[in-house]
């Protein structure tokens, strides 16, 4: 998630580089291989002890995977629903 979140927003050490979706890049275009070889291999990540020990240790949560599909939407979601909470703001 880390990953997805930091490539879904402009990075504060470059305030001039937008989000890539302002320059046509479509991140999730892979090659289903690919998707499915990184999909395996985020979900032996994400359930990993040392994942779980650090989440359990630092958030009292525990480590859950959405899936290429599901982390999208929910990125895609969130996205929606900060900028709402910008435009009720204004």
């Amino acid at each position: 998630m880390i990953a997805a979140s930091g490539l879904a927003l402009a990075l504060g050490a470059a305030p001039t580089l937008g989000a890539e979706w302002e320059y046509g890049v479509e991140l999730y275009a892979l090659a289903a291989d690919v998707k499915a070889t990184l999909a395996k291999v985020f979900d032996k990540a994400i359930h990993s002890d040392k994942v779980t020990t650090a989440l359990s240790n630092t958030l009292k949560a525990k480590p859950y995977n959405l899936g290429p599909d599901g982390t999208f939407k929910m990125l895609s979601d969130g996205v929606k629903d900060i900028k709402t909470v910008i435009d009720a703001g204004k």
